[in-house]
């Protein structure tokens, strides 16, 4: 999966759930997702519990392979928006050169530069996980949908 991060947030969204229902049979079918066994990363993973928690749709737990794929995906989406943001013009430079290093050095060293561009990336982090959380606790069908997939190979359109 490809994501464009100057696209919508939702659009991108949208297209991760997407490339979640396409790659439900494969993923369903897959030795280490297959397994009953939840491993610990997906047991915790915070987005796909609150999914989880507001999936009306369904009165059971996702098995291992949604969750996984899910979370991956997710993962993918969160560092793609990050590697976006730290690529932008910042100061005659970018985000991300005052910003990779900051934490590094103490607080009294920092110049406005870098201690704005930290403000930045901490800010982003925030609008992002707020965002996240919104979106998984309204994930509608889509759970059931990528069940669906998981089932039939030809309904990987």
């Amino acid at each position: 999966m490809k994501l464009d991060p100057t696209l919508p947030w939702d659009t991108v969204f949208d297209r991760v759930l997407q490339s979640w229902k396409d790659s439900a049979y494969g993923q369903s079918r897959r030795p280490f997702l297959s397994e009953d066994v939840i491993c610990e990363a997906c047991f915790w993973d915070r987005y796909v519990s609150l999914g989880m928690a507001c999936d009306e749709y369904t009165d059971h737990e996702w098995p291992h392979w949604m969750r996984h794929t899910l979370r991956d995906l997710l993962i993918e989406l969160r560092c793609v928006l990050f590697d976006h943001l730290v690529d932008r013009s910042y100061a005659g430079e970018t985000v991300g050169d005052y910003y990779r290093g900051s934490g590094l050095m103490p607080k009294s060293r920092q110049g406005e530069a870098v201690r704005r561009a930290v403000e930045i990336v901490s800010d982003h982090g925030i609008v992002v996980d707020l965002w996240l959380k919104q979106r998984m606790a309204t994930l509608g069908r889509w759970p059931e949908r990528v069940r669906r997939a998981a089932l039939h190979e030809k309904s990987r359109s």
